[in-house]
């Protein structure tokens, strides 16, 4: 490639609206997906660094049919930005929750993405992990990521995630209850705060359960899974018994005592798709 053809970097993105037909004319004529900017690259909102990938650009924007087609043509979900006062080791993955970008986080995650940089020990060293979003926080929480168990560093009072999404649901909260809603903005201001403040919350509940789970996701969320799995075991040892309310098929699904009991294995699996869905991959 030509030595100055770091450029096209920014070419693609300035080229095109949306900038999916540059970049797929660009990986047609052989661009290498995990070249890095030749020098600073200035967004509508944010800047990039020099040697941020266009895969960090498009997880930053949200932008899932992007990832998905950098990743499809051999991008690296693990490289790092070296360079950046903000960002040096970010990489696509940080990327997209700093963005609140679900989609993409799920993405990264299912393609390998590595978790490490967002805590360090004790210390909570990556400080975009927004909490208003909690389908992110189970993410990565399931994803093995020590949320519960470390402090921010130098920030926020020094305070752990839960705490930091208590006091952000709380500001919420009274927020609202200081001011009177109207049939406006304001009333529509209000709802947006009440709704935050409810994802605050929730945020937290997931931190606070992992916690009190000895800080496992997987324990917390199997919790009432394995307590079924207990019932199950009082009724084939004949300590508890179907009431006159329970259904023939619930009747089935828990009995072991006659031929027509459900396989074990088959109940595990009938009781995770009903009450637990795909809690792996939240």
């Amino acid at each position: 490639m030509a030595e100055s053809e770091p450029l096209l970097l920014e070419e693609v993105f300035e080229s095109a609206i949306d900038g999916e037909p540059a970049i797929k004319n660009w990986l047609a004529q052989g661009g290498d997906p995990d070249q890095g900017l030749a020098h600073v690259f200035h967004g509508t909102d944010v800047s990039f660094a020099q040697g941020s990938t266009l895969l960090m650009v498009a997880a930053c924007m949200g932008r899932l049919d992007l990832v998905r087609l950098l990743v499809d043509h051999g991008a690296d979900v693990n490289v790092t930005c070296t360079a950046g006062e903000h960002s040096p080791g970010w990489t696509a993955l940080m990327w997209a929750v700093s963005s609140r970008s679900a989609d993409c986080v799920e993405f990264l995650l299912a393609r390998g993405a590595n978790t490490s940089g967002i805590v360090d020990g004790p210390r909570i060293i990556y400080y975009e992990i927004h909490l208003e979003k909690p389908r992110i926080v189970r993410m990565l929480l399931a994803a093995g990521v020590a949320l519960t168990t470390a402090r921010f560093d130098g920030v926020f009072s020094n305070r752990t995630l839960e705490e930091l999404a208590n006091a952000e649901a709380a500001y919420c909260r009274q927020y609202v209850a200081d001011r009177e809603p109207d049939q406006g903005s304001l009333s529509q201001w209000l709802q947006t705060m009440t709704e935050r403040g409810d994802r605050y919350a929730e945020s937290a509940s997931i931190l606070e359960g992992t916690r009190l789970a000895g800080h496992s996701y997987k324990r917390w969320v199997l919790k009432d899974y394995m307590a079924l799995l207990r019932l199950r075991s009082l009724l084939a040892r004949k300590r508890a018994r179907a009431g006159p309310e329970t259904t023939l098929v619930v009747w089935r699904l828990f009995d072991t005592s006659t031929a027509v009991g459900v396989p074990d294995p088959c109940f595990w699996l009938v009781v995770e798709y009903a009450w637990l869905g795909n809690w792996r991959r939240p």
